[in-house]
């Protein structure tokens, strides 16, 4: 997939299902440009393509969990790499009772996702996702914790979500390590803490 289609994706997606997710989505994908662009390892404009449609299955209408599904389904037969995204974006323990909303899913459709989690491993493009994800919001890049408290005022809290968070910080500072880089710095946000106590 090429950067204009993915573009124009996401513009039919905004016609079909206009919502805040759109703008998200494009800060989301921004993110992981910036990140990669600085890391210098991968290919920039593939994971602005990867933050895009992340959550394109939202293009169906209002969901929870079911837009992975539908995300993946889509592009399965477009992309797989970019499907395996829609996927894998949610579920940095690959576990899918840490995702915070419905499970809005019968159980066949529920049995696929933990099976093909379970295949998978994830690489620097699923935990770049995960990562951005957790700092791009509707209204612009925001602190990991100022979305998650946003994500919870929204879709509630669960018994999986401290060790979701914890994952998402081992992930930050994972890049951070690896590439030698600050994560808030290249997005453009300051003062943010890097390490967290356990």
């Amino acid at each position: 997939m090429t950067l204009e289609e993915a573009e124009k994706e996401l513009e039919l997606a905004n016609i079909l299902n206009p919502g805040k997710w759109i703008n998200h989505s494009k800060n989301v994908a921004k993110i992981a440009r910036l990140i990669t662009q600085k890391t210098n390892v991968m290919d920039s404009d593939f994971a602005y393509i990867c933050g895009l449609m992340h959550d394109i299955g939202r293009r169906f209408g209002k969901s929870h969990i079911k837009h992975t599904l539908d995300g993946f389904n889509y592009f399965s037969y477009k992309d797989e790499r970019i499907a395996r995204i829609c996927l894998s974006h949610s579920f940095p323990n690959k576990i899918i009772k840490e995702y915070q909303g419905e499970i809005d899913i019968d159980n066949f459709e529920y049995n696929k996702i933990e099976r093909y989690l379970n295949e998978i491993e994830y690489d620097y493009y699923d935990e770049l996702i995960q990562l951005a994800d957790s700092y791009g919001s509707a209204d612009g890049i925001v602190q990991m914790e100022i979305r998650w408290v946003d994500v919870v005022i929204r879709n509630g809290i669960n018994n999986y979500i401290i060790e979701k968070w914890k994952k998402l910080y081992s992930i930050k500072q994972k890049f951070e390590k690896m590439y030698n880089i600050k994560i808030e710095e290249i997005i453009g946000i300051k003062d943010c803490p890097t390490q967290f106590s356990t």
